[in-house]
């Protein structure tokens, strides 16, 4: 009965320089682990199962977790929490070489394996599989999602994506790279062939989230899209293989119809990014691009302006742009497309595993811009 008044097994507070290494914490009718305001933390080859609500829970700065495993979780697996949006400071949380696995088990939306809030936190050669929802939900800056391998989630739900941001103009800084995701997936899906009538995806960006960069990423087996954008603007998609999916990329126009001036909305987009100074530094010397929002009307803020799908493979998706006229018909207009192959084998060396590499007979090789990615480097380290 061990947390049954909402407590964990471990809690520290304010706590600094700190090693917990080969722990094992299980069965709390709550949670494992929570790390509040700590500074200067290592949890290393510990190993978090069978609680009945978020199994971990770590915010403050310089904190690693590494080398661990959380599963059989209630609810979600981890939630980081670290620096300062406003201020935009780092607060440098590192989760790597962790595998986080069949969570959401009682709580079975919202709850994803990764939770991330604040800004710069990384999740680096991880493995996350097996949830009903998403992998990670993240908001605020500077994250590095790389290296990790994706599969096995979405199952359970409608219009939601293994990896997942949304409602927010001001997510500027992210660089979501190297990731392999595959063998995506609903049982609440309609049945439809059609990749509009699947809502679960690779790479949601939801409801004009903008700002984020997607490079070097495998998608395969995805039954909606592999990279949705919902609206947003400078999202920049380079260099993506993307095979077998229902789409590869999506945008509309939603902004146009559904940012309102209502105060305290969540659609209110004008007010988050005014809440942060978007307009001052730091916002505005760390992303300039966030800083001229406004230079041209409010009107035009809501348009999908200034994204890029650049330098990407194809092959066997059922569409390659999936068009929608949400707010208005022509999202893609906005957009800069060069160098892409649209429907081209990429000649995966096995195409039961694709982390073994292309041929060297690949077209990505006579694609002039296209940067070889290290299949090698992608997923858990032995």
């Amino acid at each position: 009965m061990l947390g049954e008044n909402g407590r964990y097994i471990i809690e520290a507070s304010g706590l600094k320089n700190v090693t917990f290494r080969n722990i094992m914490l299980e069965k709390s009718r709550f949670g494992a682990f929570t790390a509040n305001d700590c500074e200067n933390i290592i949890i290393d080859g510990c190993r978090f199962k069978n609680t009945g609500n978020t199994t971990v829970v770590l915010s403050g700065k310089n904190i690693k977790l590494l080398n661990s495993e959380i599963f059989d979780s209630g609810a979600g697996g981890l939630i980081v929490r670290g620096g300062d949006r406003n201020q935009l400071v780092s607060g440098n949380i590192v989760v790597e070489n962790c595998h986080i696995h069949h969570f959401g088990i009682w709580n079975r939306t919202y709850t994803p394996g990764i939770q991330i809030s604040g800004v710069g936190t990384t999740v680096r050669n991880c493995q996350l599989n097996d949830g009903p929802h998403s992998a990670i939900l993240f908001g605020g800056n500077n994250h590095l999602i790389e290296f990790n391998e994706f599969y096995g989630t979405c199952f359970e739900t409608d219009d939601s994506g293994t990896i997942y941001a949304g409602r927010d103009w001001a997510l500027h800084g992210t660089v979501i790279r190297y990731n392999y995701i595959h063998d995506v997936s609903s049982n609440a899906s309609t049945g439809e062939t059609e990749a509009h009538e699947l809502g679960v995806h690779g790479i949601y960006l939801d409801d004009c989230a903008s700002g984020l960069t997607m490079y070097g990423n495998i998608f395969n087996n995805i039954s909606g899209r592999a990279i949705m954008c919902g609206g947003g603007r400078h999202n920049i998609i380079d260099n993506n293989i993307i095979v077998n999916c229902g789409a590869a990329h999506f945008t509309d126009r939603r902004g146009l119809r559904r940012i309102p001036d209502i105060p305290g909305d969540s659609w209110n987009l004008r007010e988050k990014v005014l809440s942060l100074n978007f307009t001052q530094p730091p916002f505005s010397t760390a992303f300039p691009k966030l800083a001229t929002l406004m230079d041209e009307g409010y009107e035009k803020a809501k348009e999908p302006v200034g994204c890029e799908i650049t330098n990407n493979i194809g092959f066997n998706n059922k569409i390659w742009l999936e068009k929608n006229c949400s707010g208005a018909c022509g999202g893609f207009d906005f957009y800069h497309f060069e160098g892409n192959l649209e429907n081209a084998d990429p000649m995966f060396v096995d195409e039961n595993d694709l982390l073994k590499d292309v041929s060297k007979k690949s077209p990505v090789y006579g694609m002039k811009e296209f940067k070889e990615i290290s299949f090698d480097k992608i997923g858990l380290k032995k």
